[in-house]
């Protein structure tokens, strides 16, 4: 049982890894286009791979949606 409860907690853990790095290179890229860098510069200059960059433009997107609804009320 003990192997189970160390699996889920290894899992648990490259989640919220993964979750964070997520995170943060969504809020770098944020800042570079702030400063006028094209979303294909920010993920250039900051080495980001094909598959994160999906994930980010996705963040990016729901996060615009967002803040269109919010500016609306």
């Amino acid at each position: 049982m003990c192997n189970i409860s160390m699996y889920h907690e290894r899992v648990g853990l490259t989640k919220g890894i993964q979750v964070g790095e997520l995170k943060a290179l969504t809020t770098s890229v944020k800042r570079l286009l702030e400063h006028q860098l094209s979303i294909e510069e920010a993920f250039a200059l900051l080495g980001i791979e094909k598959e994160m960059q999906t994930k980010i433009r996705k963040q990016l997107t729901t996060a615009y949606i967002k803040e269109m609804k919010s500016n609306r009320s």
